[in-house]
């Protein structure tokens, strides 16, 4: 499985309401696939633990939990002060082309100077070691039915594409998930992350074991009622810490890469009016696309809690404490 990857579809690029069915949801219980499940009792405290959340809301009164509450980073800080340069334009056929060859699409990038700056950022020079790939098999396996154009996975320090799609397509999606990769507070948030993951799957682990030795039980044969509330409260704690924390991580990225990937989309727009109008309908860049959002747009496309973003961005946002799983203080 895939953990917090940022998987973008812009399928349809003038009609998000088509894209948003594609997004991956960063639901409270989308997530639950880990080790810890492979014994038989896990399905049966995911369980207990969805019906207890469900008999006691989160406080929406209380301070959203994030690596930062900082507002998102902003495109500029990517880019030079002077006037920025970018290399020749090419011809507009080869947009059509399929991107069976990587080093077309990055011309085509090249050529905006928005672009071309970010491709610049994008050097070993400056820290960066992350590789462009195409989609393999194996990859896609593990996408399911999902079919992105272009996709990130900070776990494995690599971006993906679709060779089969045209590298006009290619060309801008895989500049925003190149920006992810520049985005060093969503790499560092990636990382406390996994490191709260860790902390969450070990008290799931300690809580089946503390609830089959009280009730005398084989961890196999537990039941969802056999998990009381002191179980049951440090573990839905430790969870909607972790969803607050990567809601705001991906809120405050994606707002980077949107504003980044549309305004090399504007620039591509500009030199290459023939094929950009077709891939919005005919519409030209006024038109309303996946890229150009405002933040509730984002907030929608991307089916993130309105309310975790609405406190993150009203303030009402703290750090988290220690990343160690709670422990289990009652006999």
């Amino acid at each position: 499985m895939f953990k917090l990857s940022t998987v973008l579809f812009f399928l349809y690029l003038a009609f998000p309401a088509a894209a948003q069915r594609y997004v991956a949801t960063p639901n409270e219980f989308a997530q639950w696939t880990s080790d810890w499940e492979d014994n038989l009792a896990g399905p049966q405290l995911s369980q207990a633990l969805r019906s207890f959340a469900e008999k006691n809301p989160e406080d929406l009164k209380s301070p959203v939990v994030a690596v930062s509450c900082s507002s998102p980073p902003a495109l500029k800080i990517y880019l030079d002060s002077g006037p920025l340069k970018a290399e020749p334009a090419v011809k507009e056929a080869l947009l059509h082309e399929r991107a069976e060859n990587l080093v077309d699409v990055i011309k085509v990038i090249r050529s905006t100077p928005t672009g071309n700056q970010l491709l610049n950022r994008f050097m070993p020079k400056y820290g960066y070691t992350f590789s462009i790939q195409q989609i393999t098999p194996e990859v896609q396996s593990k996408l399911r039915s999902q079919k992105p154009v272009a996709l990130y996975q900070p776990s494995q320090k690599a971006l993906y594409f679709d060779k089969s799609q045209p590298i006009g397509r290619v060309a801008f999606i895989l500049l925003h998930e190149i920006v992810h990769c520049l985005d060093n507070d969503a790499n560092h948030a990636y990382q406390k992350i996994m490191v709260q993951h860790e902390a969450f799957h070990k008290l799931a682990e300690k809580t089946v074991l503390h609830t089959a030795r009280r009730l005398r039980k084989n961890k196999k044969e537990l039941a969802i009622n056999d998990f009381n509330e002191k179980d049951l409260t440090p573990l839905l704690t430790l969870k909607r810490t972790i969803d607050q924390m990567t809601q705001v991580r991906s809120f405050r990225t994606e707002r980077l890469a949107y504003d980044a990937s549309y305004q090399v989309w504007k620039e591509l727009a500009a030199l290459y009016p023939g094929y950009y109008s077709k891939e919005t309908g005919g519409r030209g860049v006024s038109a309303l696309s996946p890229i150009a959002v405002s933040d509730s747009h984002l907030v929608s496309l991307m089916r993130f809690n309105p309310a975790t973003i609405e406190r993150y961005q009203a303030g009402r946002c703290r750090l988290p404490q220690s990343s160690r799983a709670p422990s289990l203080d009652h006999p």
